[in-house]
C-alpha cells in the first residue's frame, strides 16, 4: 500500500498536479487506497484497533494508518469475540482519552464528596 501510494504521488507530481513541497505524512495518507471510501472521501484516522488471537503484532496490518492508535490484544479468536468482551475494550479506549479520564474522576470526586461513598 505503500508503494502504491507512492507511486500516485510520483505520478500526480510528473503531471504538475501536486507541487514536491506538497509532498507530507498527509499527502502520502490521502494517496493510500485504504484511506478513500468507496464515495471518494477521506477515511478517518484509526483510534483503536483490537487485535484477537492473542498474537501481540500487527502482522503489517494497517501500520500507517494505527499509527499513534490505541492497539488492544485480546487473548480469544475472533469468532469467538463477544460483546461484552468487545465492550469492555471500549470502555478501557474511553478512559484512555484524557478529556473522558477528567470527567470520570471529576465525577468520582463528586459522589465521594456527597456522602454516598466511603
Amino acid at each position: 500500500e505503500l508503494l502504491h501510494a507512492t507511486r500516485a504521488i510520483v505520478a500526480a507530481t510528473r503531471a504538475g498536479e501536486l507541487d514536491v513541497d506538497e509532498i507530507d505524512e498527509h499527502a502520502i495518507s490521502r494517496a493510500m487506497p485504504s484511506n478513500v471510501a468507496p464515495d471518494g472521501q477521506q477515511v478517518p484516522a484509526v483510534d483503536l484497533l483490537v487485535r484477537t488471537s492473542g498474537e501481540r503484532r500487527l502482522s503489517n496490518f494497517l501500520l500507517w494508518q494505527a499509527a499513534g492508535a490505541r492497539l488492544a490484544f485480546l487473548d480469544v479468536l475472533w469468532p469467538a469475540l463477544s460483546a461484552w468482551s468487545f465492550f469492555a475494550v471500549l470502555i478501557q479506549f474511553q478512559l484512555s482519552q484524557p478529556a473522558v479520564a477528567s470527567a470520570a474522576w471529576r465525577d468520582r470526586e463528586c459522589v465521594r464528596s456527597s456522602g454516598c461513598c466511603s
